[in-house]
């Protein structure tokens, strides 16, 4: 019906360096988003951490992150007077856990928190957690679902703002070779 319902584009990249069996140095990770719904139309961020694995077995993996960042935004559009393009230090904490439940179903979830000045947003959340099932030996089917949260979005040129909530749900196919 020529109706958008969704514009938007996450990646994710970082380098981790082991210390010891359980700490772990990420002497960098960056963040690429866009989403035209929350009026992003370029958000990079770049910074370093450190982690700590508090879980490492066979089945499950469980570990913990922070960093300190820094973030800029440039927005589709902004009211009268307000900055098109801002910055911040960010700090940057996150989980990411992986467990095998089945043969087949692998459950993995990751969330990440924001901390930033008003401008950018003050804080977000970013979750995701998946369903990964092994259809057969080449193809896997995974289900997930992901929570975006902006606790102050910024307000479009027409002075309408952007709801500080995002929910998905993700299909998607995988083959493996």
């Amino acid at each position: 019906e020529d109706i958008a319902t969704v514009d938007n584009h996450r990646i994710k990249v970082f380098d981790d360096i082991s210390k010891t069996r359980q700490l772990y140095f990420r002497p960098v990770f960056a963040e690429y988003y866009s989403d035209a719904f929350k009026n992003i139309n370029v958000q990079y961020s770049i910074g370093a951490g450190v982690g700590y694995q508090l879980i490492d077995k066979s089945q499950t993996e469980w570990a913990v992150t922070a960093g300190l960042a820094y973030q800029e935004t440039r927005f589709d559009s902004v009211e009268a007077g307000e900055n098109q393009t801002v910055s911040t230090p960010a700090l940057v904490v996150s989980t990411s856990y992986e467990t095998g439940l089945t043969k087949r179903i692998d459950f993995t979830g990751y969330y990440s928190f924001k901390l930033l000045n008003e401008a950018s947003g003050q804080y977000t959340h970013h979750a995701v957690a998946t369903f990964e099932t092994k259809l057969t030996s080449w193809l896997d089917l995974d289900i997930s679902l992901v929570w975006d949260h902006i606790q102050k979005p910024t307000a479009n040129a027409d002075g309408t703002l952007p709801k500080p909530d995002d929910y998905k749900l993700m299909f998607t196919l995988g083959v493996e070779y």
